[in-house]
């Protein structure tokens, strides 16, 4: 099993032996579980920082590429949360359903127009997609 901090192989242990990251220590609940493979590529590990207003942002590993990538999740906490299957975002309620929907358009826009520049003191975005009712920014 691939630890969610350095994606070494930790075998079945809590505690990686490889960085010492325990994964047994308590996550937040808004976070998707470890090693959630988004795209049938990339392998969630654990937040980076502390979870944000408009997401959270995660170490993962590119399993094509083998690299480590961030991957940013929309997830606004003033009108969402993770549903009930670990996985999906949902509305906290109706009302809340269109904010979030212009929201997430939002955020796929920022994507598109991150992704187009290259410049050194600018994040690389890699990709961006859709998936879980909610999107995803994969970025250096």
């Amino acid at each position: 099993m691939l630890c969610p901090n350095c994606f070494q192989d930790k075998g079945d242990a809590t505690v990686c032996l490889h960085c010492s990251f325990d994964e047994a220590a308590e996550a937040p609940h808004s976070m998707l579980p470890y090693r959630t493979l988004l795209r049938n590529k990339y392998l969630t590990g654990r937040l980076l920082g502390k979870p944000g207003g408009f997401g959270l942002t995660y170490l993962a590993w590119d399993t094509v590429l083998d690299v480590h990538v961030a991957v940013k999740e929309y997830l606004p906490r003033e009108t969402a949360l993770r549903a009930k299957d670990s996985m999906s975002v949902v509305p906290h309620a109706d009302e809340d359903a269109e904010t979030f929907s212009l929201g997430l358009g939002k955020f796929l826009e920022e994507a598109r127009t991150l992704a187009r520049f290259r410049h050194p003191n600018v994040v690389r975005v890699l990709s961006f997609f859709e998936a879980n009712d909610t999107a995803y920014m994969v970025m250096d």
